[in-house]
């Protein structure tokens, strides 16, 4: 799209910086977009052993072209004869890059809506290249510091991940939860990790029965509600993941933001949000990226380190 920037759609948001993401920042004389993004995809594909490729994204300012290099892992099975990747899971590791960056999102409407946002690109918020690493990164980043959901995130790919990469639904969905706590320290997280990755295998659970736009926000909420272990933050913030930015993962965070920046102050966490959905109803359709727009630029000021786009992948934010 002729209003994608690529650093700030990556470092946008804190699952950006998360593991398997490692973030290279560009050097401070030179433009941000020459930031280099590396992660291991895990490929799966209908019939194929899971496959894990290498990525490594950069992008071409002068043909204004991301360009992604994919080396297979000679750890994962997946990989075809001579170790290359099938089409199918060439189109997999391209789907999977779209999500990420939101590179298929039209911001036509929020960037005409919000100037400082369109100066800067920032709207396409960093999501995971699957749904299931976003749904379980939301597990650990619940009721946690960031340092720890920082050290599980870690865990998780180092002992349940292939080269690294992030664990697949197949690779959790038969553990025990008590092993997966030993070998993570999730805590209680683990039975509802390994109960979300059986949901995915057996397809009660996926892109196909939570990513439809046609069926209301609400309803959508009730649904991801049923599912083991998404409470109302939970599911607020894997609606907004999906692009439903009507719906906002209103927390701790949002009573100080309420109080620090728009002196609005409220005596309790249900006053707070009562009082920031009234605050963002006028930013409608696109609450959660008013709120967001707000709440990251506070981060980016209290880290007194420069943007977001120029902190390295390891930092805490």
């Amino acid at each position: 799209p002729a209003d994608f920037r690529f650093a700030v759609s990556f470092a946008s948001y804190g699952y950006a910086f998360l593991a398997p993401n490692k973030w290279r920042p560009a050097a401070e004389q030179d433009d941000e977009d020459e930031g280099v993004l590396e992660r291991p995809l895990g490929l799966e594909v209908v019939g194929e052993p899971t496959a894990v490729a290498h990525a490594r994204l950069t992008f071409d300012a002068e043909a204004r072209q991301l360009v992604v290099g994919l080396q297979p892992s000679a750890l994962a099975p997946g990989a075809g004869e001579g170790g290359e990747l099938s089409q199918e899971q060439l189109d997999e590791a391209r789907r999977q890059v779209v999500r990420m960056l939101r590179l298929d999102v039209d911001m036509t409407e929020w960037f005409a809506r919000n100037e400082e946002a369109r100066e800067r690109g920032f709207g396409r918020l960093h999501r995971s290249p699957t749904l299931f690493e976003d749904m379980v990164k939301t597990i650990i980043n619940c009721n946690m510091k960031w340092s720890g959901t920082t050290h599980m995130a870690r865990a998780l790919c180092a002992e349940y991940g292939v080269d690294g990469a992030f664990p697949t639904p197949r690779a959790l969905a038969h553990e025990e939860p008590e092993e997966v706590q030993r070998r993570t320290r999730v805590g209680y997280r683990a039975s509802r990790i390994t109960r979300l990755a059986r949901s995915f295998v057996d397809g009660e659970v996926g892109d196909h029965t939570l990513d439809r736009p046609e069926v209301p926000t609400q309803e959508m909420y009730k649904t991801i509600l049923k599912i083991h272990g998404f409470g109302p933050f939970a599911a607020s913030n894997v609606l907004q993941l999906l692009g439903r930015w009507d719906c906002t993962p209103w927390d701790s965070e949002t009573r100080r933001h309420l109080r620090e920046v728009h002196s609005i102050h409220c005596g309790s966490m249900n006053d707070a949000i009562k009082a920031a959905t009234r605050h963002y109803s006028a930013a409608a359709p696109y609450q959660f990226l008013q709120y967001w727009t707000e709440l990251w630029k506070g981060y980016e000021a209290r880290r007194g380190h420069g943007p977001s786009t120029r902190w390295p992948h390891a930092d805490d934010l």
